[in-house]
């Protein structure tokens, strides 16, 4: 995106275009909706830090960016 890093964001499209603000409320809705559901069916609490991993997308992002105009460039 030709926004700053903090200003990125997702872009929803359709077969009949960009998604609009009744859509995306919709979405974020459902999602909220799910994850309701699924903290309801959690009887007990446990520890999730077990279970929570650090990644630096960025890093991965970019390694993969690297790798694919490389590729396209013959390995030049």
């Amino acid at each position: 995106s030709h926004l700053p890093y903090n200003r990125n964001g997702f872009k929803f499209f359709t077969n009949e275009g960009g998604l609009g603000k009744t859509d995306i409320k919709d979405i974020l809705e459902r999602a909220a909706n799910i994850y309701e559901k699924m903290h309801e069916q959690v009887k007990e609490p446990r520890d999730v830090s077990s279970s929570i991993k650090r990644v630096d997308y960025m890093t991965v992002y970019t390694s993969d960016l690297v790798k694919a105009v490389r590729k396209a460039a013959n390995d030049v």
